[in-house]
């Protein structure tokens, strides 16, 4: 049995408060009233290009890629092979330069490489120090650093120098770290002679980056050692905190500022680091650079692939438009059809005219 509602008849008040229809119309006449914004924004008549992508148009695309592309790689693997970059001199195998294990630290060994440069090379040219089979990229190793450290921070976190956050003192490292503990210390002399009576210039001022010098190695804390603030501040220590992407990789260890003449080179070496309980390499070099930068042939080769694909896509493209011309009709062509006459839908809507809201067949 379901519940009676009980119904109560609205008061004289709230029935005389209440809107007319008369109202409602009134409302509505002068929002119609209101005067009808044609902005071409608001109704979406601006300007427009789009582009119909037939395949004559295609092919320019691709001509253009190819004639852009395909100069570019040629000329940048000609200015690659004409600049004088020594193939890597590996010397760690090369008499007292082999320093054997890991556990041989203080050893110290001594070599000279002999060299020769065909041609003249116009300073400033750079001498590279590289290593092979060194992976700074391991995710422990390139992790193990304290940014706060190095930025000269009072209370540095120095948690992100795992496992290598403390000396066998308990004495906090400055700086911490794998990467920092680890740092490149062969040392390198480039001369004219094998006596090296005569050096060839070598600068160590501006081998770093300039946000290096000037942000992130700061050093100047009160609490470390002027040997620590300066070992931070080292620009050979900033190069080596950079670290590779690559196993086998190349860091900037001096800028020649002398021209060299084509002849017969020595590099004196002092070899300490250790590379053989990794089966490591190390080696040296000497470039140059150009506008596009040091030698790099992959890049040149990548331009001339670039440039080659897009020059026979273009070619298959115009071979193929010939054998079907029908695919390269203009968008605005029509095809008619003998006996069929379609009528738009459009043609038989009724037109709209007159005042707002008014429809006229």
């Amino acid at each position: 049995m379901s519940a009676e509602v009980p119904f109560s008849r609205p008061s004289a008040e709230a029935v005389s408060s209440s809107p007319r229809p008369s109202e409602y119309l009134s409302n509505a006449s002068a929002q119609d009233d209101r005067p009808i914004r044609c902005a071409k924004f608001r109704q979406q008549e601006l300007w427009a290009w789009k582009p119909v992508w037939t395949p004559r148009v295609i092919v320019i695309m691709y001509a253009i890629v190819a004639a852009i592309f395909i100069p570019l790689g040629i000329v940048v693997f000609i200015q690659s092979s004409r600049m004088e970059s020594s193939s890597r001199f590996r010397y760690d195998n090369n008499g007292d330069c082999d320093i054997g294990e890991l556990s041989s630290l203080s050893t110290e060994g001594n070599c000279v490489i002999k060299f020769n440069i065909t041609r003249s090379v116009t300073a400033p040219s750079y001498f590279y120090y590289g290593l092979a089979n060194f992976y700074q990229n391991a995710r422990t190793y390139v992790t193990s650093r304290s940014d706060e450290q190095l930025r000269g921070q009072d209370n540095p976190d120095i948690s992100t120098c795992e496992p290598l956050e403390k000396d066998d003192d308990g004495e906090t490292l400055v700086p911490c770290g794998l990467v920092a503990n680890s740092q490149f210390n062969d040392s390198f002399k480039m001369c004219f002679d094998a006596d090296c009576d005569r050096e060839v210039e070598l600068n160590e001022n501006g081998i770093a980056w300039d946000v290096d010098r000037e942000t992130r190695f700061l050093g100047n804390n009160g609490s470390f050692s002027q040997e620590e603030n300066e070992r931070i501040r080292d620009e050979d220590f900033m190069v080596w905190m950079r670290t590779a992407a690559y196993r086998n990789w190349k860091k900037l260890y001096r800028i020649i500022q002398t021209d060299l003449e084509p002849g017969v080179y020595y590099v004196q070496i002092k070899s300490r680091f250790p590379v053989k309980s990794f089966d490591g390499q190390k080696f040296f070099f000497i470039s140059e650079t150009t506008w596009f930068g040091g030698p790099n042939r992959t890049m040149a080769i990548a331009y001339l692939v670039v440039g080659g694909v897009a020059l026979m896509l273009s070619i298959l493209i115009l071979i193929r438009s010939r054998i079907t011309p029908d695919l390269d009709l203009p968008p605005e062509t029509t095809v008619q059809l003998d006996g069929l006459v379609a009528e738009s839908e459009l043609d038989k809507a009724p037109l709209i005219t007159g005042e707002r809201g008014e429809r006229q067949a």
